[in-house]
């Protein structure tokens, strides 16, 4: 008898994904834009519980409500640090990056 798989969508791996680092109790977490595939009401609910937690988050995104979040935004031009700091100062410069 043969194995068969389940298959998730992206957003139930991301989901996934990030219920074993936060169950795990993980201080720091890397991800590659960790909340690309999920809806807005369960985005906020994560950037909610990652705060609540206190992990520190190092990603990836272009998604304005996860650059919203963060404490600290930096900007890369072919892999060079071309600005840093919260996106409310950013955001006149670099917000056309941000979808």
């Amino acid at each position: 008898m043969g194995h068969r798989g389940v298959r998730l969508s992206g957003g139930q791996v991301q989901r996934l994904a990030l219920a074993r680092a936060l169950a795990a109790d993980t201080e720091l977490l890397l991800a590659d834009d960790v909340s690309s595939a999920l809806d807005a009401a369960t985005e906020v609910e994560l950037w909610a519980a990652l705060r609540e937690r206190g992990a520190a988050v190092i990603g990836a995104t272009s998604k304005r409500a996860a650059l919203e979040q963060a404490d600290t935004v930096v900007v890369l031009v072919d892999g060079e640090v071309a600005a840093s700091g919260p996106w409310r100062e950013l955001s006149g410069a670099w917000g056309h990056l941000a979808g």
